[in-house]
């Protein structure tokens, strides 16, 4: 369609709340909004351009077709935007990286021997959890397990081992798993870790305190020193936390920071008064419209994908349909949500804070920028290409002589790894070893998949970088030629120390400076091992499987059934009788023989 024919059609929308899917001539969808009158917001695009940013320009002249769905209030908008936007990922919208569910820190207090584990989903199983938090539970539990002597070996501790790990013997656990504690002493620990991980700091040091006195009390200095040493650790940590709000503290602060060419929105994460992480989202400014609509979109796409909402989210302005976000939040959270901008007191520090921090965010991501820039220009110079590579696409295929062949894929976006993008094969089609057809199999179906519109292929990429020399390269272009498809293909060759020696474009061996070697370099070591990673994994989870054809009742089809419900042998040994038959296909007989065979020690499993 014309613009003024798409004009015309959006003159003909009722004033109506509702959602709108811009389209691409392909059919692709580029952009997905809401309005809460669909004719007043979708004629503005088709109008003037005179007020339109220079990602709306972008958009709207790209747009070839839209549709849109109307809704009866603006919460079933957000709803139906969020879903329509995870499911296409628009080019033209405000998209998260690695925008991941927090993780929770669980405790199983039903266990007689609890340990702390991470859980992404909080579930409603009797257990206590503790969080969420961004990237530092794992971390968290580190040090409650070392502060507290708790086992982090991963054994189940409902089967009494003959004995003790090392761990036991250096002090560093309790060694429940042989029963050197008894369940009460051990369940005071585990209390004395929750009150910890609940950052109740003072009635923890008060619980360890009368601990230790006790013990001396009771002639029992070893023990005593041990309760001693950790009352130690937990006042120093206390010293180091600074409480800057109440202890009923419990929100999210955002703030928005920008230069010349770049924006940063930064998350600070604020448990019981405290600040526990932090997060941010860093764009071009001809990436969004403007800031308060780019706001709106970054709290809504960064909850969209969170499990937790906190009962309060800090801004110093308020962004675009802050009372519809507000109303939103709190049907998701099912319970009051207050979205504002505090004017005084200890919640505008909060904010002062986390705007000290988006600077320091807008300040890294430029330096990294800027590298990334360099590199990509390097590496243009280096190939005499007339345009910088914006999408770069890596392959490397991983074998072995006992195990199958695997390739895997990874993408450079602007010259910065873009794991949400990486993809793996295995190759089906032959057996053997054969490193140029199982190249030509991986691309050849890459690319197939791009041709039928599969939603995870649908970039083309800028340049193809192969772990390998001038065959690779001439099998790929064989590949890409019958395809109809024009890629510039580069070999990424090796010395024969395996070290990243030169490019080649299948003819002559490129010169390379300094920062096109550093991005090929990456790009190269990060294929490499993403491939061996992925084939690694195979590898162990066929063991596995082999290892389960040993019990009675498990045949290949039940064995991939247990591998593909609980992911390793470790988990599967794990699992209760009930949980077993959970398993599509697994009955009663043989769900027995496994809880049997894993009950038996490892040397006498047969």
């Amino acid at each position: 369609m014309t613009k003024a024919e798409l004009k015309e059609k959006a003159n003909s929308l009722p004033l109506l709340p509702g959602v709108y899917i811009m389209r691409a001539s392909d059919g692709t969808v580029i952009y997905v909004g809401k309005a809460k009158a669909l004719k007043n917001r979708v004629t503005q695009y088709f109008g003037s351009d005179t007020n339109h940013s220079e990602k709306t320009r972008r958009m709207v002249a790209n747009v070839s077709e839209f549709e849109y769905f109307l809704t009866t209030t603006e919460t079933e908008a957000f709803l139906l935007e969020n879903t329509l936007i995870k499911k296409y990922k628009p080019k033209y919208n405000i998209l998260l990286k690695d925008d991941k569910t927090y993780p929770y820190i669980k405790v199983d207090i039903k266990s007689e021997y609890p340990v702390l584990s991470l859980e992404r989903k909080y579930k409603n199983d009797g257990s206590r959890y503790f969080g969420p938090y961004s990237s530092s539970a794992k971390k968290i539990i580190e040090l409650a397990d070392r502060i507290f002597r708790l086992p982090d070996c991963g054994k189940d501790m409902s089967r009494i081992a003959k004995r003790p790990c090392l761990n036991f013997s250096i002090g560093r656990c309790l060694a429940p798993c042989s029963r050197e504690i008894s369940a009460q002493e051990y369940r005071d620990s585990i209390e004395d870790a929750m009150l910890f991980l609940n950052k109740d700091y003072k009635k923890t040091a008060e619980s360890l305190s009368k601990k230790m006195l006790a013990a001396s009390d009771e002639l029992a200095f070893e023990k005593a020193a041990k309760y001693r040493d950790m009352l130690k650790a937990v006042n120093a940590l206390k010293e180091k936390q600074s409480v800057l709000a109440s202890p009923q503290t419990n929100a999210d602060v955002f703030s928005v920071k920008s230069d010349e060419r770049n924006i940063c929105f930064l998350l600070l994460v604020v448990r019981d008064g405290q600040i526990q992480d932090k997060k941010s989202y860093c764009f071009g400014l001809f990436d969004i419209e403007d800031e308060k609509s780019a706001l709106s979109e970054v709290i809504q796409r960064h909850y969209a994908e969170s499990e937790y909402v906190p009962p309060q989210i800090l801004v110093r302005q308020l962004p675009e349909d802050c009372d519809a976000i507000s109303t939103w939040l709190t049907e998701q959270a099912k319970r009051k949500v207050e979205l504002f901008s505090p004017k005084r007191g200890q919640l505008v520090k909060l904010i002062d804070i986390a705007d000290e921090n988006a600077v320091e965010a807008l300040r890294k991501y430029n330096s990294k920028e800027a590298k990334a820039d360099q590199q990509l220009a390097a590496l243009a110079y280096a190939t005499e290409s007339e345009v910088v590579f914006s999408r770069i696409e890596a392959y490397d295929i991983a074998n072995t002589a006992d195990f199958g062949r695997v390739c895997g894929m990874i993408v450079f976006t602007d010259g910065v790894a873009d794991k949400k993008e990486y993809r793996t094969f295995k190759i089906k089609t032959f057996e053997g070893q054969d490193d140029y057809r199982s190249m030509a199999e991986a691309v050849k179906r890459r690319f197939a998949r791009y041709k039928i519109g599969d939603e995870s292929f649908t970039k083309m990429p800028d340049a193809i970088m192969v772990d390998g020399g001038k065959g690779h390269v001439a099998v790929i272009k064989q590949v890409l030629s019958e395809l109809k498809i024009s890629v510039p293909v580069y070999g990424m060759v090796k010395d024969d120390k395996h070290r990243t020696r030169a490019l080649t474009d299948g003819e002559t061996e490129l010169a390379l400076d300094k920062d096109a070697f550093a991005l090929i370099y990456a790009i190269q070591e990060q294929v490499h091992r993403f491939s061996q990673t992925y084939h690694n994994k195979l590898r162990k989870y066929t063991v596995s499987q082999s290892e389960l054809l040993n019990i009675e009742g498990v045949g290949p089809k039940r064995a991939k059934e247990l591998m593909k419900k609980f992911k390793t042998i470790t988990a599967i040994s794990k699992a209760s009788f009930d949980e077993l038959l959970e398993v599509n296909g697994m009955n009663s007989a043989a769900a027995k023989k496994i809880t049997e065979y894993f009950a038996k020690p490892i040397d006498k499993r047969t």
